[in-house]
């Protein structure tokens, strides 16, 4: 997929810069990128409802580590005789599941009944075959 965006590109840069009163490209760059990203936490409403006075809500935070990504940027620069660039850029990075809290309330009438909170990690999940890993591209 990849690979196609970056043909696309070329192809449309030279179609391009072959009509130079159209556009005048000095020069291409190719840029490398790395850094660290940090992952907020998953909050989610796993489920919630009522029946009469009663009422009862779950909800599942999901926390993953932090981590490096890498990526790369291809484009043309000093478009019209200017500062201005354009390019394709394309960046990638694993994230790895940390842990986990499942919580759960029930309400009677407005009052509160019973909560609890039960945190997970990664070693549970695995043993039930389950992931939350996931692999990003941007």
């Amino acid at each position: 997929m990849m690979k196609r965006w970056i043909l696309g590109f070329l192809v449309c840069f030279f179609s391009i810069s072959g009509v130079s009163s159209l556009v005048v490209a000095q020069k291409m760059y190719v840029e490398g990128q790395f850094g660290l990203t940090m992952v907020d936490d998953v909050n989610s409403t796993v489920a919630s409802g009522s029946l009469g006075k009663w009422s009862v809500s779950f909800t599942n935070v999901l926390e993953y580590d932090d981590v490096f990504e890498y990526g790369l940027e291809i484009g043309v620069q000093k478009i019209l005789n200017s500062q201005f660039r354009a390019g394709i850029s394309f960046s990638q990075f694993d994230l790895t599941f940390k842990k986990g809290t499942l919580g759960g309330a029930v309400s009677y009438d407005g009052t509160l009944v019973a909560s609890g909170e039960l945190s997970y990690g990664r070693s549970d999940l695995d043993a039930l075959g389950i992931t939350f890993d996931n692999e990003v591209k941007l």
